[in-house]
Protein backbone atom coordinates (compact mmCIF):
# COMPACT_ATOMS: atom_id res chain seq x y z
CA UNK A 1 0.00 0.00 0.00
CA UNK A 2 1.66 3.56 -1.47
CA UNK A 3 1.39 6.26 1.35
CA UNK A 4 -0.43 9.78 0.42
CA UNK A 5 2.50 12.34 0.90
CA UNK A 6 0.55 14.04 3.40
CA UNK A 7 0.27 11.23 5.04
CA UNK A 8 4.14 10.26 5.49
CA UNK A 9 4.22 13.64 6.18
CA UNK A 10 1.85 14.08 9.40
CA UNK A 11 3.34 10.63 10.47
CA UNK A 12 6.94 11.91 10.41
CA UNK A 13 6.17 15.27 12.29
CA UNK A 14 3.79 12.86 14.73
CA UNK A 15 6.34 10.82 15.37
CA UNK A 16 9.55 13.46 15.67
CA UNK A 17 7.71 15.77 18.03
CA UNK A 18 8.07 16.83 21.20
CA UNK A 19 5.56 15.80 24.48
CA UNK A 20 4.63 19.34 24.61
CA UNK A 21 4.00 19.38 20.66
CA UNK A 22 2.33 16.22 21.16
CA UNK A 23 0.02 18.03 23.68
CA UNK A 24 -0.39 21.33 21.18
CA UNK A 25 -1.24 18.89 18.18
CA UNK A 26 -4.13 17.60 19.94
CA UNK A 27 -5.77 20.85 21.35
CA UNK A 28 -5.30 21.89 17.12
CA UNK A 29 -7.42 19.20 16.31
CA UNK A 30 -10.19 19.32 19.64
CA UNK A 31 -10.36 22.70 17.95
CA UNK A 32 -10.76 21.95 14.41
CA UNK A 33 -13.70 19.67 15.87
CA UNK A 34 -15.07 21.59 18.17
CA UNK A 35 -15.22 24.70 15.12
CA UNK A 36 -16.65 21.87 12.87
CA UNK A 37 -19.78 21.14 15.33
CA UNK A 38 -20.16 24.54 16.09
CA UNK A 39 -20.73 25.47 11.88
CA UNK A 40 -22.97 21.91 12.06
CA UNK A 41 -24.93 22.64 15.03
CA UNK A 42 -27.92 25.14 13.53
CA UNK A 43 -28.12 22.50 10.37
CA UNK A 44 -28.89 19.07 12.99
CA UNK A 45 -31.89 18.68 11.41
CA UNK A 46 -30.00 16.89 8.10
CA UNK A 47 -29.29 13.23 9.07
CA UNK A 48 -25.64 13.59 7.33
CA UNK A 49 -25.29 16.74 9.08
CA UNK A 50 -26.56 15.33 12.61
CA UNK A 51 -23.95 12.53 12.26
CA UNK A 52 -20.73 15.16 11.43
CA UNK A 53 -21.62 17.17 14.35
CA UNK A 54 -21.98 14.19 16.88
CA UNK A 55 -18.54 13.11 14.98
CA UNK A 56 -17.09 16.10 15.59
CA UNK A 57 -18.15 16.56 19.32
CA UNK A 58 -16.86 12.76 20.11
CA UNK A 59 -13.96 13.18 19.40
CA UNK A 60 -13.55 16.58 21.34
CA UNK A 61 -14.50 14.67 24.07
CA UNK A 62 -11.87 11.81 22.98
CA UNK A 63 -8.84 14.05 22.96
CA UNK A 64 -9.68 15.80 26.29
CA UNK A 65 -10.45 12.66 27.90
CA UNK A 66 -7.23 11.72 26.59
CA UNK A 67 -5.45 14.66 28.25
CA UNK A 68 -7.53 14.30 31.28
CA UNK A 69 -6.00 10.85 31.77
CA UNK A 70 -2.51 11.69 31.55
CA UNK A 71 -2.65 14.67 33.94
CA UNK A 72 0.12 14.27 36.65
CA UNK A 73 -1.61 15.25 39.58
CA UNK A 74 1.24 15.11 42.34
CA UNK A 75 3.96 16.37 39.82
CA UNK A 76 1.38 19.17 38.31
CA UNK A 77 0.44 20.37 41.73
CA UNK A 78 -2.38 23.19 41.46
CA UNK A 79 -1.55 23.07 37.54
CA UNK A 80 -2.68 20.06 37.02
CA UNK A 81 -5.75 20.43 39.62
CA UNK A 82 -6.79 23.64 37.62
CA UNK A 83 -6.58 21.13 33.89
CA UNK A 84 -8.38 18.43 35.48
CA UNK A 85 -11.90 20.77 36.78
CA UNK A 86 -11.23 22.46 33.37
CA UNK A 87 -11.65 19.36 31.24
CA UNK A 88 -14.26 18.00 33.66
CA UNK A 89 -16.32 20.70 32.89
CA UNK A 90 -15.57 20.62 29.36
CA UNK A 91 -16.76 16.42 29.24
CA UNK A 92 -20.01 17.27 31.02
CA UNK A 93 -21.06 19.92 28.56
CA UNK A 94 -19.92 17.39 25.71
CA UNK A 95 -22.51 14.44 27.23
CA UNK A 96 -25.24 16.95 27.48
CA UNK A 97 -28.20 16.73 25.36
CA UNK A 98 -29.28 19.98 25.65
CA UNK A 99 -25.68 21.93 25.11
CA UNK A 100 -26.31 25.15 23.55
CA UNK A 101 -24.34 26.68 20.54
CA UNK A 102 -22.72 29.01 23.10
CA UNK A 103 -21.56 26.62 25.10
CA UNK A 104 -19.60 24.96 22.16
CA UNK A 105 -18.54 28.37 21.41
CA UNK A 106 -17.36 28.90 25.22
CA UNK A 107 -15.51 25.46 25.18
CA UNK A 108 -13.74 26.43 22.06
CA UNK A 109 -12.60 29.58 23.42
CA UNK A 110 -10.98 27.45 26.33
CA UNK A 111 -9.22 25.22 24.57
CA UNK A 112 -7.49 27.88 22.36
CA UNK A 113 -6.55 29.57 25.07
CA UNK A 114 -5.29 26.42 26.85
CA UNK A 115 -3.18 25.63 23.60
CA UNK A 116 -1.70 29.19 23.57
CA UNK A 117 -0.67 28.35 26.95
CA UNK A 118 1.13 25.18 26.19
CA UNK A 119 2.62 27.21 23.02
CA UNK A 120 3.91 29.31 25.53
CA UNK A 121 5.36 26.60 27.54
CA UNK A 122 6.76 25.20 24.43
CA UNK A 123 8.64 28.55 23.60
CA UNK A 124 10.24 28.65 27.48
CA UNK A 125 11.30 25.24 27.30
CA UNK A 126 12.65 25.71 23.82
CA UNK A 127 14.62 29.23 25.37
CA UNK A 128 16.52 26.55 27.93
Amino acid sequence: MVKHPAQTYLQNMVESASPIEHVIMLYDKAISCIEEAIKLFDQKDDFEKRKAFIHNIDRVYNIVSFLKAFLDMEKGGEIAKNLNQIYTIILNTLVKPDKTKDELIKISEILKDLKEAWEDVKKQYNKT
